[in-house]
């Protein structure tokens, strides 16, 4: 996890400039999960990584 909040720290720090008026700020939010023996498929890895994000 505190991978995860480094990651999204740094990526808050940067900004997006070009040939258009005004800045582009970007925000990542990132859920953990681990594969389970049980799972037949990622689909139920990634629904619990989604379930993981806080709203």
């Amino acid at each position: 996890m505190i991978l995860a909040e480094r990651i999204c720290k740094k990526q808050s720090e940067l900004k997006i400039v070009g040939d258009w008026p005004g800045i582009i700020k970007l925000s990542v939010s990132i859920g953990v999960s681990s594969f389970l023996a049980s799972d037949t498929s990622f689909d139920a890895l990634f629904s619990r990584a989604d379930s993981a994000i806080p709203s």
